[in-house]
């Protein structure tokens, strides 16, 4: 990723942030380039967190793709750079594009939490097999307790004396 003085010389410039952000189509002789916007619009927070901002960023100005993605910011990176390659070249009203980058960046939520959830799930698969190893090569107490909890979460009841 860019460093920060980027980001801001980016700004001047114009951003992703500003790409669609007139509600009409612009008429022959007026620039249709968001680079050329004065007025910054605000973005929304959810649309606008940082590294969001930034794969947005890099997209709009036609960067090569960051390291250190992952496979959801990649996607959303390529589909990002894509649709601003081509509402340049068709000169795609702003209102549709808005739409359109709206939609992506709904789906790259939803692939988002589809990746968290997938992570998490990996982990716990780690710690069932890593539990369910120890208590078959030393059968005691303590490591059937481990892989109790690592199955189910929660620490055996004790039972009542």
């Amino acid at each position: 990723m860019k460093p920060e003085g980027t980001r801001r010389e980016a700004g001047r410039r114009g951003s992703a942030a500003q790409a669609f952000s007139q509600s009409e189509n612009l008429g022959e002789g007026e620039s249709n380039s968001p680079e050329l916007e004065s007025n910054h619009g605000t973005p929304s927070a959810a649309q606008r967190s940082g590294r969001v901002w930034e794969i947005e960023d890099l997209a709009f100005r036609d960067e090569p793709m960051p390291k250190g993605l992952n496979a959801a910011e990649q996607l959303l990176f390529l589909q990002l750079r894509y649709l601003y390659r081509y509402a340049r070249l068709i000169r795609m009203p702003r209102d549709r594009g808005r739409r359109e980058k709206a939609k992506l960046l709904q789906e790259f939520q939803k692939r988002t939490a589809q990746v968290r959830h997938m992570e998490k799930s990996d982990a716990m698969w780690r710690e069932i097999e890593a539990a369910g190893n120890r208590y078959g090569t030393e059968p005691t107490i303590e490591n059937a307790d481990a892989f109790y909890r690592a199955v189910y979460g929660v620490k055996r009841k004790e039972e009542p004396k």
